[in-house]
């Protein structure tokens, strides 16, 4: 971090600048490395600040953005689609701290806050109701230590811990143990009811319900293989169409493919003389030689 320092360290309020960048890690870690290739990338932004005597007061604007590619998961399979899409958060933070100055040349400091986090997920190829743009608030907790480069400037090292809840990167273990709940539900239900519940999570576009269930043994919801097939079918027709036409359609041409090559290899070995089998030719031949002996 680079600050514009004061020149007037004497006034009761003094302003600064600054400027920052680093690297961010996210909680989600499977999501943002599935998608983007790994769960961390530079962060960069900047702000201004107030310091009165020792406590200082910030705002505090960056931004993270990054493209991947779109994942399909089928049976617990990550398979990566081609598809560019791009990941955006902008964090607005405000903050308020202590800074420990004792008039050495290094001053360590801390602070906590609150934060409003734009989160975006955006591919070219969506129409308007696949993107994702979404706000969540949040907190934060930072600390560190700057010191001064020069009369007017001044560097600092920071480290900060963020938390969004109710957005994403639940802890994985808090996932699992809901996942499993949820497989206990739709078990416990009649057994002519447990698809009509399934139906009813694909309508609604119910991802926790159906990763609960797609991802794991069909005998652990109370379903067979082939209710388990179908609700797979139904899932990625809701949540990847275009993906799931293609696959069809290349399908259907592989199909295709191979009835002609079965039909080509029939007509083929149709035409191939049997092997021990005498053509009329022969027959006729051996004939007028016995004839004229």
């Amino acid at each position: 971090m680079l600050m514009l320092v004061p020149l007037t360290a004497q006034a009761q309020v003094a302003f600064r600048g600054f400027v920052d960048g680093g690297s961010t890690t996210f909680t989600a870690k499977k999501s943002f490395k599935a998608i983007l290739g790994k769960e961390s990338g530079i962060v960069y932004g900047g702000g201004v600040e107030a310091v009165a005597k020792n406590v200082f007061f910030n705002v505090r604007g960056s931004r993270f953005k990054k493209t991947g590619q779109r994942v399909f998961v089928f049976e617990g399979q990550e398979f990566r689609l081609g598809i560019p899409e791009t990941i955006t958060m902008t964090p607005i933070e405000l903050n308020v701290g202590y800074r420990f100055d004792f008039g050495s040349w290094l001053v360590p400091y801390a602070g906590v806050g609150a934060g409003w986090h734009r989160f975006s997920d955006i591919s070219k190829f969506n129409d308007g109701s696949e993107n994702v743009k979404e706000t969540f608030k949040g907190y934060q907790v930072a600390g560190g230590a700057e010191f001064r480069l020069a009369s007017w400037l001044g560097a600092a090292a920071e480290a900060q811990w963020s938390r969004v809840p109710k957005a994403l990167g639940r802890n994985d273990n808090s996932v699992a143990t809901a996942a499993s709940e949820i497989r206990t539900h739709i078990k416990s239900l009649p057994s002519k009811d447990r698809m009509g519940f399934l139906n009813d999570a694909v309508e609604q576009g119910d991802r926790e319900v159906l990763d609960a269930v797609i991802g794991y043994s069909c005998f652990a919801s109370g379903l067979d293989r082939k209710q388990l097939a179908v609700v797979r079918q139904l899932a990625a027709a809701k949540f990847a169409p275009r993906e799931t036409r293609q696959l069809e359609a290349a399908r259907t041409v592989f199909d295709r493919c191979r009835a002609a090559q079965q039909s080509f290899v029939g007509r083929y070995l149709k035409l191939l003389p049997k092997v021990g089998e005498e053509s009329r030719a022969t027959v006729a031949l051996r004939k007028l030689k016995s004839e004229a002996a």
